[in-house]
């Protein structure tokens, strides 16, 4: 049907603008989290691309529900305002139909909703770890600035005054050479080869803490390092223990809360959108933005409450979506009334 065409086609459209808008916004935001982190040398620039890639499933699968519901609002108060509805429920549509109508559209994007929350959104998770872990030497050095001292993972630091390029200048180190005793280095380069992914210093002077008390200082003219101890996280040994591990994480009523709460929202929302003559169409945006914080907000509190168990908070969590249901069903036979 025609009508049914242009009503769905806007809500496409208006769902796939807002998404963007907001995943910009996201990424943006969380673009700036990950290149302080690089500022301070805790990662390589490049990896900010990387991370934010990875982390894209889970950022969509809580724009798009709330994309879809915002647009149904949008769409319709539109519709109500033109008095464009007044049209089509001249042409047969009625309030039960339009809902049906949006429903049934409601359920392919929960579908879609389900396909991240399920697949995408844990591999990707699993993807991210293994990247943030498996760094070569070259990867691990090059995200450390000069001006600050690193922490080693054998307790040592590693500092260097200026850096230019692959060359640090004026280096200073503390058990770099010897993870079993004290040594102070220091060096006039540094410089960082990616071909043979190692490091060289020199020329430079050692200091080694004796047992006795006593120290020993020699001089070299180089020293070539391809293992730096660089306090970082754990390495992943094995993909399918990582994905388990995030499953487990995430529980089961909340991979299924995402996508009810696509299907719940977008009920709340076909009633909701009404609008009477002479009123705004932004009017029901604030409203419809309280109740779709509320809910969400609910179900990400009783996803973060692990140490209730599974159990209680599967309970709770159907008991969010039963009362919004209910709000739902109340909203919609008070329009039908009016």
């Amino acid at each position: 049907m025609i009508l049914d065409r242009y009503l769905l086609r806007n809500i496409f459209s208006y769902t796939a603008s807002v998404s963007l808008v907001f995943l910009c916004i996201v990424v943006l935001s969380r673009s700036i989290q990950y290149l302080e982190q690089a500022a301070q040398g805790e990662m390589n620039t490049i990896m900010v691309m990387w991370l934010i890639l990875y982390r894209l499933p889970g950022f969509i699968e809580l724009i798009l529900p709330f994309s879809f519901f915002l647009s149904i609002i949008f769409v319709l108060g539109k519709m109500y305002e033109d008095n464009e509805m007044v049209i089509m429920k001249q042409c047969g549509i009625t309030q039960t139909y339009l809902l049906k109508l949006i429903m049934s559209f409601a359920f392919f994007v929960s579908l879609l909703v389900a396909l991240f929350s399920f697949w995408l959104t844990p591999i990707s998770s699993v993807y991210s770890e293994y990247f943030k872990s498996e760094k070569t030497f070259y990867e691990e050095f090059s995200s450390l600035n000069p001006g600050i001292f690193h922490e080693l993972n054998n307790g040592g630091v590693f500092y260097a005054e200026t850096k230019k390029g692959d060359i640090y200048e004026k280096v200073f180190s503390n058990n770099l050479l010897d993870k079993n005793n004290e040594t102070l280095l220091f060096s006039t380069n540094a410089i960082l080869d990616k071909e043979s992914n190692s490091l060289t210093l020199g020329p430079g002077s050692s200091f080694l803490k004796t047992p006795n008390g006593k120290g020993t200082q020699l001089s070299f003219e180089k020293i070539i390092i391809n293992d730096l101890p660089i306090k970082s996280k754990d390495n992943v040994a094995d993909f399918d223990v990582v994905l388990n591990e995030i499953t487990q994480k995430e529980s089961l009523a909340w991979k299924f809360s995402l996508p009810l709460l696509t299907l719940i929202s977008a009920f709340i929302a076909v009633p909701l959108s009404k609008i009477h003559p002479r009123q705004g169409r932004f009017i029901k945006v604030l409203p419809s933005l309280i109740i779709f914080i509320t809910y969400l907000t609910l179900l990400i509190s009783f996803k973060v409450q692990d140490e209730q168990g599974e159990l209680i908070n599967l309970v709770m969590t159907l008991f969010v979506h039963f009362i919004f249901i209910l709000l739902g069903f109340f909203l919609y036979k008070k329009e039908a009334l009016n």
